[in-house]
């Protein structure tokens, strides 16, 4: 399967609808009322060579005191496209952008002893409710359901004492973008043009729709000292992009760059990748020695993206 997932806009939605109302059909007759052409709220589809096979949609209540809250309201993929890995990468994709954009909990009422509860307990979901009479079969009989629940507050990642790192937010944006500028500005000729690193803007989701994450790292008062993102390789499949590493000055030679190195690989064979790559500055000629010393191989040549930095950038490959 090659699969790919997409947050479809409004306008990719309706250009879906129909094999959405495909999807939504086979929920049915499973018992379960699932509109995914009715449905609010933020819509991923999975997509194999172009052909939707599945579809998960996050809801954020809006009331007060529940604005932390996002809800997993539909996660569904077509019957001769499971156990593929549709469902848990579209689940991945809902949790990452419910931690995008600030929720601290996200919530999943599936059918009881069905594979999405266990899909949900394999990423870390707890169960912590029974609902008796969830859905009505066709037949009447009745569907019983487990309400699961994630804490986005616990990543799970590893501890960079003295450091702190976490899952970023799109609140993060602005601190983000002052802190790779200031460090672009220790090279000539190197600036921020925002309208050329979109994805600074709204930073999580925007990785998060693609598939892909970034963490920052802060020192205890919470001050940032580093970035690092990974997102799917699109060039080539099976490999992971490294991007985004970025170290303060104050917070070099303390063997920060090498911990975030060591995570993002891991986290790329957890993926299953089985080689990261990466764009580099021709200008960041400390960055270089770095990645070579950690088994990066320069590939040949070098592109030029002419933008307001003038940038050509050295391509840096390594096997995992």
């Amino acid at each position: 399967m090659a699969l790919s997932i997409r947050l479809l806009d409004p306008a990719a939605r309706r250009d879906a609808e129909a094999a959405l109302a495909g999807l939504t059909l086979e929920a049915g007759a499973e018992g379960l009322a699932i509109d995914l052409t009715a449905e609010p709220g933020v819509l991923f589809a999975a997509f194999d060579d172009g052909r939707l096979v599945g579809a998960a949609v996050v809801e954020f209540d809006r009331r007060d005191g529940r604005r932390h809250v996002a809800r997993l309201a539909s996660l569904i993929v077509g019957r001769a496209d499971r156990r593929q890995g549709a469902g848990r990468a579209l689940a991945t994709n809902a949790i990452a952008h419910a931690t995008a954009k600030g929720r601290s909990a996200i919530l999943f009422e599936a059918p009881a002893g069905g594979a999405g509860a266990a899909l949900a307990r394999g990423l870390g979901f707890r169960i912590v409710g029974m609902v008796p009479d969830a859905w009505r079969q066709a037949d009447g009989e009745s569907v019983a359901a487990v309400l699961l629940h994630l804490d986005l507050r616990s990543d799970d990642l590893p501890d960079f004492s003295p450091f702190r790192l976490r899952t970023a937010r799109d609140a993060d944006s602005p601190a983000i973008i002052s802190h790779i500028a200031t460090i672009w500005a220790e090279y000539p000729g190197c600036v921020m043009d925002l309208d050329e690193e979109g994805d600074l803007k709204a930073v999580a989701s925007n990785y998060a729709a693609e598939g892909g994450a970034i963490w920052v790292a802060e020192d205890a008062s919470g001050k940032l000292a580093a970035t690092i993102a990974i997102s799917p390789c699109e060039e080539a499949p099976g490999g992971v992009k490294l991007g985004r590493l970025y170290v303060a000055k104050w917070a070099r030679r303390k063997g920060l760059a090498a911990r975030l190195l060591d995570f993002a690989e891991r986290a790329a064979r957890a993926r299953g990748a089985t080689f990261m790559e990466l764009w580099s500055d021709t200008r960041f000629k400390e960055a270089h020695e770095f990645y070579e010393a950690r088994g990066y191989t320069r590939l040949a040549g070098e592109r030029a993206l002419r933008d307001a930095s003038d940038s050509y950038e050295y391509h840096y490959r390594k096997t995992l």
